[in-house]
This record gives C-alpha cells, sequence and structure tokens, in this order.
C-alpha cells in the first residue's frame, strides 16, 4: 500500500493529483437496509465494478445518520456512471459525481429502484481534517472530518483513535496545519498553536489514544487540543503460534511516533510469522518463503512469511512505522539459560535458580523442599523446549503419577490447597511426561494484617481452596487492615476509595504495598475472600458480619474461682494474647495488665 508524507511543495501538489480519482459514495441506510450494490464503469466502457456489482460493506454513522460508504477510482476518467441494485431491482444510468456525493435509495422507479442526490447531508461538516500516516494513510476521511460546535469557529473530532504522526488540513491541502521546523509531540490536554503552511511537520503523541480533538480559530494562529485515554495498538505478532489471529499475549505496546515494542521470547522454533498494524501486514520481501528475520534492523513491506534463525530467540522487538509509511523492525537476541525451573505466581513466573531442577538421571528432574501453591509450570528459561503443563487444567494429584503434556498449549497446574513438597519429580525419559509431587499440606502464608493482630496471626490465616481461591471465617470490626501474602503486604492503591472504604460483596484489586483497607463505621466482616490470578493478581471480597457494640465490660457478680478472661481495650474479648495493653477480668475483678 502506497503512503504518502507532505515533505515538500512538490510532493504534495503530486499528492493531491494522485488523489483526485477517489470518490466516495454514501447512500442512506433508512429505507434500503439489507444490501446493495454499486456498478460503475467509464465513458470508455471499463468496469469500475463488476456486474451485478460491487456490495456496499462499510457504514459510517454522520450526523447521527448511518450510511453505507464505498470508494470509487475512478483514475483520470472525468466522466463515469453508475448505478445502484439489489434483489428489488436497479436503478436507471446515472451520471458518476465529481465529489464525494450522497444518495437515498429507495424501491420504486421503472427498474425497482431510484435514487436521489441529497445535498447539505452533514450541516455540521467543516471541511477540515485529521490527516495521518497510519490513522487513514494521510487521505481525506469522512470519519476524521472535524464538526462544528455552538461556538463560532470552534470544532471539535470526537472518539477516534489517534496513532503515528499526523495533522490538520482541509479537502484540498490549501490550509496545512502542523508545527514548524520539526516533528512535535502533541501532550494530552495541553493546547499548541498551529502554523499554516505547506512546509509545517507533522504531530505525534506518547502512544495510541482514542481522543477528542478541538480546532479553535477564533485567532489568527488555530490552536490544537485533545483530551482522550490511553489505547492499546492495533500491531500484533501473528503466526504459527497463535493460529495467526490478534492475541492479546503478542500485541505490541505503543510509544507513539510510530514505535511499538514486544518484549516477550519468542522462539524459532514457534514457527512462521507476520507482524500487523493498522490492517497492514508486514514481512520480508524476497525470493523464500519462508524468509529469515535476522537479529538488528531490518525493513519490511509487503512480503513473505518470516522466521527467526535456526536454534535462536527474540527477547524484543520493536517495529518503526515511518511518516513516509516505510516500516522497519529492530529485533534483539536473547540469551540462553541452561536448565528447567518452577515457574509460577509463587514467583512471578520467573527462571529463579531456587525453583531450578536438578538433573538425577537421564531425562530425570527433581525439586526439594519447595512450598507450592497457586499456579505454576515446569519449564525452561526461554519457554521453549521444555514447557510442561497440564492438558485440561485439573488439579495435580500428589503422591501419586500424574501425566502432563509438553507445549505452549498447555495449562498452568494448579493444586487443591498449600503443600511443602518434599519432592517435586518430573520424568520425561519415557514417552509420555510424568509429573510426581510429594508432601504435606500446609498453611496458606495468606494473612489478614491490622496494628493489632500484626502480620502472621495463625488465627487470621487463610485457607487455601485451590486454583488461587482463599478464604477466612472471621468477625473485624473497627480496624483497618492489609492482606499479607507470601510476606508481602497488598493494599487499596491511593486515592482509589474514598478514604479507603469498601463495600461488602464486592472485588477489590489490590496493589503490593497499597493503604490499609477500611471497612463503612459500626459494621463488621464476617467472612473474607481472596483471589490470585494465574498473573498474580490479589483480589479481595468481603462479606458483611453482625457488628457488636462492646464498648464496655459488663460488671457480673464475684468469684473468686471463675476462668480469667482477657479483652483489648476496646472491650472486645482477645483470643491470642500478643505484646501490648489487656484488662484481665475474673469474676467481678479487672485489673489492667501489660504483656
Amino acid at each position: 500500500m502506497k503512503k504518502i508524507y507532505f515533505l515538500t511543495l512538490a510532493i504534495f501538489c503530486a499528492c493531491i493529483a494522485n488523489a483526485a480519482g477517489i470518490i466516495n459514495i454514501y447512500a442512506k441506510k433508512s429505507n434500503v437496509t439489507t444490501s446493495l450494490n454499486l456498478y460503475a464503469w467509464t465513458s470508455n466502457g471499463e468496469l469500475l465494478g463488476n456486474w451485478p456489482g460491487t456490495p456496499f460493506s462499510e457504514t459510517v454513522n454522520i450526523g447521527g445518520v448511518d450510511y453505507w460508504k464505498m470508494a470509487v477510482n475512478t483514475g483520470t476518467n472525468a466522466t463515469w456512471n453508475l448505478i445502484f441494485n439489489n434483489s428489488n431491482g436497479q436503478t436507471v444510468d446515472m451520471k458518476g459525481p465529481s465529489t464525494d456525493t450522497y444518495y437515498e435509495v429507495a424501491t420504486g422507479g421503472s427498474k425497482g429502484l431510484i435514487a436521489t442526490t441529497v445535498a447539505d447531508m452533514n450541516p455540521n461538516s467543516t471541511g477540515f481534517y485529521l490527516y495521518g500516516n497510519e490513522i487513514n494513510n494521510w487521505n481525506k476521511d469522512s470519519s476524521y472530518e472535524f464538526q462544528k460546535t455552538t461556538t463560532d469557529k470552534v470544532y471539535t473530532l470526537e472518539n477516534v483513535k489517534v496513532c503515528g504522526f499526523f495533522k490538520v488540513g482541509n479537502s484540498d491541502w490549501t490550509a496545512s496545519f502542523g508545527p514548524m521546523n520539526n516533528n512535535a509531540a502533541i501532550i494530552a490536554n495541553t493546547p499548541i498553536t498551529l502554523t499554516n503552511s505547506a512546509d509545517s511537520k507533522n504531530f505525534y503523541t506518547d502512544g495510541t489514544y482514542i481522543a477528542t480533538f478541538t480546532l479553535d480559530m477564533t485567532n489568527e494562529s488555530p490552536v490544537l487540543s485533545f483530551t482522550g485515554s490511553k489505547s492499546n495498538s492495533e500491531v500484533y505478532l501473528k503466526g504459527e503460534i497463535n493460529n495467526w489471529s490478534d492475541n492479546a499475549d503478542w500485541q505490541f505496546n505503543s510509544l507513539g511516533a510510530g514505535v511499538y515494542t514486544l518484549e516477550k521470547a519468542f522462539q524459532a522454533s514457534a514457527g512462521q510469522f507476520k507482524i500487523t498494524a493498522n490492517s497492514n501486514w508486514y514481512g520480508i520481501p524476497s525470493e523464500n518463503e519462508p524468509a529469515i528475520l535476522q537479529y538488528g534492523t531490518t525493513t519490511l513491506g509487503d512480503g513473505r512469511n518470516m522466521i527467526l534463525p535456526e536454534g535462536t530467540f527474540a527477547e524484543k522487538m520493536t517495529l518503526n512505522i515511518n511518516e513516509d509509511g516505510s516500516v522497519s523492525i529492530s529485533v534483539e537476541e536473547g540469551v540462553f539459560v541452561e536448565g528447567i525451573f518452577l515457574r509460577g505466581n509463587i514467583n512471578n513466573w520467573e527462571a529463579d535458580s531456587a525453583y531450578k531442577f536438578t538433573e538425577t538421571a537421564e531425562g530425570v528432574y527433581e525439586l526439594k523442599n519447595i512450598r507450592l501453591q497457586g499456579y505454576f509450570k515446569i519449564a525452561d528459561a526461554q519457554w521453549a523446549k521444555h514447557n510442561y503443563g497440564s492438558a485440561d487444567g485439573s488439579n495435580i494429584k500428589i503422591g501419586t503419577a500424574n501425566y502432563v503434556v509438553n507445549g505452549g498449549e498447555s495449562k498452568n497446574f494448579t493444586l487443591n490447597e498449600t503443600y511443602q513438597c518434599s519432592v517435586i519429580k518430573l520424568d520425561i525419559s519415557g514417552d509420555s511426561p510424568i509429573l510426581t509431587i510429594s508432601g504435606e499440606a500446609t498453611t496458606s502464608g495468606i494473612f489478614v494484617a491490622t496494628n493489632t493482630l500484626g502480620n502472621d496471626n495463625a488465627e487470621w490465616e487463610f485457607i487455601d481452596n485451590g486454583a488461587g481461591y482463599y478464604t477466612l471465617e472471621n468477625t473485624l470490626q473497627d480496624e483497618d487492615f492489609n492482606i499479607i501474602v507470601n510476606g508481602k503486604s497488598y493494599g487499596i492503591a491511593a486515592n482509589h476509595y474514598t478514604d479507603n472504604v469498601i463495600g461488602y460483596d464486592e472485588v477489590i484489586e489490590l496493589v503490593e504495598g497499597g493503604n490499609k483497607i477500611a471497612i463503612a463505621e459500626e459494621s463488621a466482616i464476617g467472612s473474607f475472600e481472596v483471589t490470585i490470578t494465574d498473573n498474580g493478581v490479589v483480589s479481595i471480597m468481603i462479606i458483611e458480619g453482625e457488628y457488636t457494640n462492646s464498648s464496655a465490660i459488663e460488671i457480673v457478680d464475684a468469684d473468686n474461682n471463675a476462668p480469667i478472661e482477657y479483652f483489648n481495650l476496646q472491650g472486645v474479648k482477645a483470643t491470642h494474647l500478643e505484646k501490648g495493653i489487656f484488662i484481665k477480668k475474673q469474676g467481678n475483678k479487672t485489673t489492667k495488665v501489660i504483656f
């Protein structure tokens, strides 16, 4: 696909000439909604659409009205003709317009359909557009046309995707608004003054955005600003590894100015692939299929499928989409780490030396004295030759042989609770890999922590129900708390909730090192539920319990032989004594004691 970058006035003029043969035809959908075709031909008989016509497929909404849209390339022909048709019949032969034109097509007429042109279909049209190398290939696009507002000479363009390089211009480029001298970053919520010149340069953002632009032309120098939020890129690695589909695991991160990165190990053994960006497919122009993508920087285009050099893997790819439409990719080679490892959310899925297996016999690997919970796999550091998981995601059985599978399609292992594993043994010496785990169930290592309870109070430790689901039935009131997960404190993100108060029966995502969690006044938690996903995201839900208003200790009859009870300073019975001041009660006698 040809991409245009307006560097000089000469190129600029040539581009206008090249685009002159593209005419957009719009058909209102109100009367003919199920299907519609367009048949077009030139005065000398050259077909611009095959009989029985090219179906309309693209729908746009303009001024709250839905239209079919089709671009017709009339080339250098000034005169051409068109017919609308569908199952109801066709219109009479009509002369093709010289500019973008709106039609209303309805049943009726001598041949079954009738089409009439409609003027001023979009009364809010301004004639100013956002043009870009990635958003519309520097071509006029009605979906990127600024619209009028209630304020004279102030125009908006709402909820559009923006990435790469862009600028503002009118339909014939007599107005070309951008920065002078050099390309410039435009920052959200920061207005920037425009220059109208054929030599003006382009803008770029610091990523891909869904943005709303405001063009203020009330003064001599127009001002452009935008608001919006960052969005995922439309750049993917697609190949045999993901069935040639859009896959979030293989989506590049948008850095802005046409730069996209993918920091993920990709093995040569994963097979053939291409890079897609904004609906374009990029490979290596080559006679070979597949073509070998070498490490370093390579120019991409409308080319062949790619593979990496045999026996290697890439740890980072950087795609550059330039203003003129040229595309290059820089690939950094990874360094192989020997051995296989237990990798899970217990160690952030890293190839950690503390979880490295020892080969005790040919094809037999063992890892001893490991505490294990949550999700895990057994794999090499590159997720390449060794990537052992479950076939169906079911729980691993302790003390018995489990048949497992190898490869990128394997599922994560899970346990039914936390175990202290004496031996984790992987045997791949035979035809089918076998995993055996010996060990005893142990505590979860996940606690409710408060100033009073501390961080590892055994009575406030969760039960591991397996697959990252933990529960605790205990009543807590009048005190803020954190969740301790294997020694790390989790709480609420700063400023996420008013006064850090969360509601009942609401799933809240926690962050490491977050603020203490609070509940509404004069309410109590009856039970806690914590989930930890396979990628380590910690969430909590609290269930309401019965609130007890016990601010004082009731006096009872004296009994020198009565049992001793302890209460904290709030009058709540203490079941577990640690350092602090407590009230000792025996019969009708109460005294303060310090532990």
